[in-house]
């Protein structure tokens, strides 16, 4: 007689099937072996401790029989000749299939276990991974529960969340519920209306307002063009804002594709960038001007860091990674903001920072698809190189800008690359 187990298994933690991570573990999860079976003398002679084991890996295996009826079995067929009918020509007509009975009959469960056989099938048939990188996952089946009055965006978010998009992602999302993320974000504003309710506005410095005249937006663009300096800027914020600022689709190809993860360790990774842009801030409020300097050397270690994180070799790497990159563009977007700001004449500094905004905010219908076709195309990691060379191209913008209008010298100083350059004019 095999003895039991010295302690209880416990069956494993169910998660939803209406995610692919716990689809995968239903479907893939090696069949369950059938306990011994013991004659009454046996299970009297078992020990207290062992006779609870041998008790509960019972009581698991009757609640997880499957009672293969004739009624299962040709719902079965039916739906296997539902499924050839997609190797059909295009031409074709194909099937679909809903199967309705009344309550308690087995339904989602005989549904469930041929999803199940079709997803072996499927991966013996073609395997786990779609291309030779082992990038992009096989997944067979997509399993959502449809509710009522189900709208066609409803059954859009359900099939997101099933695939961990990060439209439906996030610690909170995985914790509470989409709603009560909405909900709380919602309540988040209370804090910025409280805020401005509370202003001083009498002890406020005011300024008249410049007067609005036809050819005033032709004004602000003459303006920048006449200064190289805002010029620089301006160009450096495109090429990072459009390339490289697309963290929602480097974090989520990197976690789904590469990483194999789901929504929960989506939005971990997300807040770990997170601590590194509070980082970034805390260390520009330090900071009594915003000096080029600055601007030049987030633009660069915006692109290093981009590139470890395009290197990076597993989950926890990648997320330090992140911490870099978040204290880099927040360093880099603050610093572009507000040498834009105090460098622009009072009077044209409105329509700059309208450019400033369009510019940073309008990059992103630009760069957001070639990110994710590169993403789609190469794999997640090539995408971050895309915005790791947005970096470095910015960073090299700005040394061509200091050696053409700052007087910018390199020297090598007790075996040491020094370089001067003058900083008084404005940034």
């Amino acid at each position: 007689m095999t003895s039991p187990t010295s302690a209880p298994q416990q069956p494993p933690r169910q998660r939803s099937l209406s995610t692919y991570e716990g689809w995968t573990d239903f479907a893939e999860r090696p069949p369950r072996a059938r306990p011994e079976e013991l004659s009454r003398a046996q299970l009297e002679s078992l020990p207290a401790r062992d006779r609870v084991v041998y008790d509960l890996e019972r009581r698991v295996w009757h609640a997880n029989i499957l009672l293969r009826t004739r009624q299962v079995e040709d719902i079965e067929l039916q739906l296997a000749d539902i499924l050839d009918s997609n190797l059909q020509d295009s031409d074709r007509v194909k099937s679909a299939a809903a199967i309705d009975a009344p309550p308690a009959l087995g339904k989602s469960t005989v549904v469930n276990n041929f999803g199940r056989v079709f997803h072996q099938q499927r991966i013996a048939e073609a395997g786990g991974w779609l291309d030779a990188d082992r990038d992009v996952r096989h997944l067979p089946v997509c399993h959502v529960t449809l509710t009522g009055r189900l709208t066609i965006k409803g059954l859009h978010m359900m099939i997101l969340g099933f695939y961990a998009h990060p439209a439906t992602a996030g610690i909170l999302i995985a914790a509470i519920g989409s709603g009560w993320v909405f909900l709380l974000n919602a309540a988040s504003f209370a804090a910025v209306l409280c805020s401005l309710r509370f202003l001083r506005v009498g002890e406020l410095h005011r300024k008249d307002r410049p007067r609005r005249t036809r050819g005033s937006l032709v004004e602000g663009f003459t303006y920048v063009w006449r200064r190289p300096d805002l010029k620089v800027v301006l160009l450096m914020t495109f090429l990072i804002g459009t390339f490289g600022l697309n963290f929602p689709i480097f974090i989520s190809t990197m976690t789904v594709s590469v990483f194999h993860e789901g929504a929960g360790k989506y939005g971990l990774l997300s807040s770990t960038m997170a601590i590194g842009s509070v980082a970034g801030a805390l260390l520009a409020a330090r900071r009594a001007n915003p000096r080029f300097t600055f601007l030049l050397s987030g633009a660069a270690i915006f692109g290093i860091g981009l590139t470890l994180a395009a290197l990076m070799p597993s989950y926890g790497l990648f997320s330090i990674a992140l911490v870099l990159i978040g204290i880099a563009a927040q360093t880099f977007t603050t610093t572009a903001n507000s040498s834009v700001q105090l460098s622009t004449e009072p009077a044209m500094r409105g329509r700059v920072l309208a450019i400033l905004l369009a510019i940073t905010l309008g990059g992103t219908p630009i760069g957001a698809p070639i990110a994710g076709w590169v993403a789609d195309t190469f794999g997640p990691r090539w995408a971050l190189g895309v915005g790791a060379a947005a970096g470095f191209a910015a960073a090299l913008i700005g040394i061509v800008y200091l050696a053409k209008y700052r007087s910018l010298r390199l020297r090598v100083d007790a075996g040491r690359l020094r370089f001067t350059f003058d900083d008084r004019r404005p940034a």
